[in-house]
């Protein structure tokens, strides 16, 4: 059984983001040139850059060409002469092999294949910088147990959902695939006379310690099991016309594509005596039939369709895993409910025809349709669909629907769906921004259910307003660029695109890990967007509010702001900059999320009716669950990498969470002028001795209160102050301590902390947490002002390698040795560097004397030359030290 190209949507799916540029004119040929680097803009030289040319028609498409050039020793390649062929298309490959080993160690990432027009245009202007990443080779080969076995496949990324690669055209029994190594894979092959088999190829298995290779051996052994119940409605009854049972093979991700369901009446092809075909009652809801069972276990979707006099269909799904084994599966129940929708026909592939029947049967079900249309109301015709189900409630499964949208379709697509929740549904196409959307059981009621997709046009949420100024930068994705203040030379773009300069095609294009900025000019409102998986869909989308509401109490000030978006989580975690209103004072600022929204900015979480963090929904699970208390996340001042840091200099609020859905924050602050110092650091898992300086400019204060994050232990400290000039005032009590907080108070309340007087307190014999780390100490005053304090573990550490642990020389000849010391320690370090020659040879020295200073994680090649006069075995040993940890060292 094949399957026949089913997704190729990976075109259009990146044809958002040509609407932004315009191919040049046609020549006899056109010339593709550009550099090749690694993610560190390394130049690669001897990168093999292959452009291969496909046609397409009915089945899959047809390589008719291959054109290729090498790098040269900056990067610089240029491929030429590729045909002239509006009707072709054409796809980028970009591959280097270790000159050493002959391994693949750098790809560039998986592009689709572009139509001729978006391929000319890379030829345009200045040369695509094309970054290459880790990559991973992946040998697939296919047994039936015992004789190797010829097979079609397909290999997705699991992140995109649609085929990278795969070949239908002809069949192979061993094939060797190139990949980048930091994604994540599911590979299905399409054995000759067998059932499809699947694997899960998890990014952990292509790393260091496999050199980057994945052997995978698929054993395709096969047997059809017996699988039977009852399906009836949940009061127990059945009584139906018509019952039948519709399988799909449940891919990795529990991805469904409804188009390709197994074949009907499969209990034909049993060879054993008293099989017969599948058995239905409708009458009492019993079935009986047969499925492929595998040796790497065959994951099935059964739907459980009915209809009874009254022309009312009922449904409902389950899985069922089924491994090599005859033994029946018995008692596998449905309970079906109404399903949704207009009466319709699956056509499914019939086992028992060949002469013994039809071809293919029709089963009559209903399904619901869902009708997608853009900003002008006009049909949405090219669109890759996941919607997301979960019918557990309802003794059934969670799955993914793959759907797609093509013209023929008129902008929908249809699925059989009962009156439960979609909590999620991705909607990726050309020339609109791609959408999260949810709908509730009462809004499938009618069909079709209507969907409306924006345009990628950043803007006001309350639409009459208008998009404000919205300013564009594409981003290197590294912990120097993916933070609030980014460094010089983290933009990928010459200064700061508005919308009618942005045009990312070629940076897109080149690969490396982009991050996405947008600022609202209008209000200072900023998104940045780390390590945005452009390819999958263009540019997320951004919605801002200039509505701002302030309210004052006492001394404390809020300033909120509403802000949201709607997209796919096709980015690691989003950055988000509110600016701090004024009159708050910065030192001393806290997040709260209030209310959360849905993509039509209705309210689902509100902390003010009563909402607690068991009530967030699925989506937030993931968020720092600090935000969510009755006083927010405290922000920190001096780490930007915090999840909450404010950046003092231009008074902006940053806020690190996973994904960016509609969320209404407040900022808050208080008008006191209460700050605290601290020194910052110490040796993970050591006894430290914190000396912090105190003073609040506004007001006394009768006690100072010191919370520590989980790993510290403060239960044996040992706390000196000085409060008004006199050192440990006996009136003031420091006794009072626990593992995470320390608390140092006035006995007498007439013995208060001077307001605008420098206070000191040392809290000494503490433990620091035992990993290195930035942590945050918070110390909170009686007027219930607090200041956040960055403290810094660090770790010391030596790592000291060898290519050969022993060498073969001549007399007076020198063995060479390649050592390699790394700082594994987590900040910058010197290490000195001794030889120990016991058998006294007559050479044993470094090309590198004196000490070694390296930051943290680098590394530094060095080289040791071993002789001796005469004949004999001679050892010796080379220690790096550490010069701030004696401990600290690797021989």
């Amino acid at each position: 059984m094949k399957k026949i190209c089913m997704d190729k949507i990976f075109t259009f799916l990146l044809a958002g983001l040509l609407l932004f540029g315009a191919a040049s004119g046609t020549a006899s040929a056109f010339n593709l040139a550009g550099n090749t680097y690694n993610v560190t803009k390394g130049q690669l030289s001897n990168t093999t850059v292959i452009v291969e040319e496909y046609s397409f028609g009915q089945g899959p498409p047809t390589l008719i060409g291959s054109y290729t050039n090498t790098s040269n020793a900056t990067g610089y390649f240029n491929v030429q002469n590729i045909p002239d062929t509006q009707s072709s298309n054409f796809k980028i490959i970009l591959r280097h092999f270790n000159a050493t080993t002959g391994n693949l160690d750098y790809i560039g990432q998986s592009l689709p294949t572009f139509p001729y027009f978006e391929t000319a245009q890379l030829a345009n202007g200045t040369p695509v910088d094309f970054y290459l990443k880790q990559g991973g080779t992946i040998n697939l080969t296919a047994t039936n147990g015992t004789y190797p076995q010829t097979f079609n496949y397909m290999v997705k990324d699991t992140r995109l959902g649609y085929p990278i690669v795969e070949n239908f055209t002809t069949e192979v029994s061993n094939v060797t695939i190139y990949l980048p190594a930091d994604r994540n894979y599911s590979i299905m092959i399409y054995p000759n006379r067998s059932f499809p088999v699947s694997f899960d190829l998890s990014s952990s298995l292509l790393n260091s310690t496999y050199d980057y290779v994945a052997n995978v051996s698929f054993n395709t052994s096969n047997t059809l099991r017996k699988v039977s119940g009852y399906a009836n409605l949940s009061d127990g009854s059945s009584n139906f016309n018509d019952l039948k049972i519709i399988a799909y093979l449940m891919e990795p991700g529990n991805m469904i594509f409804q188009d390709y369901p197994l074949p009907y009446n499969m209990s034909q092809w049993c060879q054993y005596d008293g099989c017969a075909g599948d058995v239905y009652n409708a009458t009492t809801g019993y079935y009986n039939i047969t499925l492929p069972g595998a040796a790497m276990t065959a994951n099935i979707l059964l739907f459980a369709t009915a209809k009874n006099a009254t022309d009312e269909y009922y449904g409902i799904f389950r899985n069922v895993s089924l491994d090599y084994s005859e033994e029946a599966v018995t008692n596998f129940n449905f309970t079906l409910q109404p399903l949704l929708g207009d009466e319709t026909n699956i056509s499914i592939n019939n086992a028992g025809g060949g002469g013994e029947g039809p071809s293919t049967v029709n089963v009559t079900t209903k399904k619901l349709s869902f009708s997608l249309k853009n900003s002008s109301g006009a049909d949405i015709n090219n669109a890759h669909v996941e919607v997301e189900v979960d019918y557990s409630a309802y003794n059934g499964s969670a799955f993914n629907w793959m759907a797609d949208v093509t013209p023929t379709n008129s902008g929908q697509f249809s699925i059989p769906a009962i009156s439960a929740n979609i909590n999620k549904i991705n909607i990726y196409t050309q020339g609109s921004a791609p959408l999260k959307t949810s709908k509730t059981a009462a809004q499938l009621a009618t069909s079709p259910v209507r969907i409306n997709l924006s345009a990628f046009n950043p803007g006001a949420i309350n639409i009459s307003e208008g998009p404000p100024p919205i300013f564009i930068d594409m981003l290197k994705s590294t912990p120097l660029c993916d933070v609030p203040n980014p460094q010089a030379g983290c933009s990928l773009f010459p200064q700061q695109q508005d919308m009618s300069d942005f045009n990312p095609f070629k940076i897109v294009v080149g690969g490396g890990k982009i991050s996405l900025r947008m600022r609202s000019n209008f209000n200072n409102i900023t998104v940045h967007y780390k390590n945005v998986d452009m390819l999958a869909s263009g540019p997320p989308d951004a919605l801002f509010d200039s509505n701002a509401t302030q309210s004052q109490n006492g001394s404390s000030m809020e300033h909120a702001r509403r802000f949201g978006s709607m997209g796919p989580e096709i980015y690691d975690e989003v950055l988000i900059g509110i600016p701090l209103a004024s009159g708050v004072n910065a030192n001393n600022v806290s997040v709260k999320f209030g209310k959360l929204y849905n993509e039509n900015w209705g309210e689902v979480w509100n902390s003010s009716a009563g909402n607690t963090t068991g009530d967030l929904p699925s989506d937030y699970s993931a968020f720092n669950l600090s935000f969510f208390n009755p006083g927010g996340m405290q922000c920190s001042t001096i780490n930007q990498n915090a999840a909450c840091y404010v950046s003092i200099a231009d008074r902006m609020v940053w806020v690190t969470i996973p994904h960016f859905s509609g969320v209404d924050t407040t900022v808050s602050g208080t008008s006191g002028n209460f700050t605290a110092t601290l020194n910052s650091t110490a040796l993970a898992g050591n006894k430290a001795n914190l000396n912090f300086t105190l003073k609040d400019t506004a007001n006394t204060t009768s006690w100072y209160n010191f919370t520590f994050q989980d790993g510290f232990d403060a239960a044996n400290a040992i706390i000196n102050s000085t409060i008004n000039g006199t050192q440990d005032p006996q009136s003031w009590n420091s006794g009072n301590f626990a593992a995470l907080y320390v608390n140092v108070s006035a006995s007498d309340p007439a013995a208060v902390a001077n307001f605008s007087t420098n206070q000191y307190i040392n809290i000494s014999n503490i433990t620091v947490p035992s990993s290195a780390g930035n942590y945050t100490i918070n110390v909170t005053t009686s007027n219930s002002l607090m200041a956040s304090l960055n403290y810094t573990v660090i770790t010391y550490g030596a790592n000291l390698t060898v290519d050969s642990n022993a060498r073969t020389t001549t007399t007076s000849t020198n063995a060479t040795y390649t050592l390699t010391l790394q700082n594994n320690g987590s900040v910058t370090d010197t290490y000195n560097l001794t030889i120990d020659n016991p058998g006294v040879a007559t050479t044993a020295a470094l090309n590198i004397s004196g000490n070694i200073t390296l930051a943290s994680n680098a590394v530094q090649t060095l080289l040791l030359n071993v002789t001796n006069t005469t004949v004999g075995t001679f050892r010796v040993n080379v220690t790096a030290r550490s010069n701030n940890e004696q401990a600290s060292s690797d021989t």
